[in-house]
């Protein structure tokens, strides 16, 4: 089944809600699942931390167990588009390879990936 660009971050941005109402009961090693990994990364960038550790947070997200890819997903995503904002594009290029091999299922996610990459370059140019 395909989920589209807009549901896989319903999807996230709903867990990370239920997470944040629960982490005052749950256990502490609850910040090592995909949702409470995914939500340390966001709160990474957020802070406009260095963007290779805001990429090591993300890796973390694909390297956990977890009963939902959509996190793997989104967070293969997200290091396409801070290689991007960090002006490797070798690297986009190959990482952006990855989101379109091990996610394709997440169809939706990879064609989003035009549009993320032509206001990128009009950004560049303007």
């Amino acid at each position: 089944m395909r989920t589209t660009y807009v549901a896989a971050v319903l999807a996230v941005t709903a867990s990370l809600a239920a997470l944040v109402v629960s982490t005052s009961f749950a256990a502490p090693d609850n910040a090592q699942t995909a949702p409470g990994l995914v939500s340390r990364a966001m709160a990474a960038e957020s802070m406009r931390s260095n963007v290779d550790d805001v990429i090591q947070a993300y890796r973390a997200v694909i390297a956990a167990p977890a009963n939902d890819r959509v996190y793997a997903a989104y967070a293969q995503f997200r290091i396409v588009q801070l290689y991007f904002r960090k002006g490797d594009l070798v690297r986009a290029a190959a990482e952006a390879g990855k989101l379109a091999q091990d996610y394709a299922d997440y169809a939706d996610l990879i064609t989003h990936f035009p549009h993320f990459l032509g206001r990128m370059c009009m950004r560049s140019v303007g």
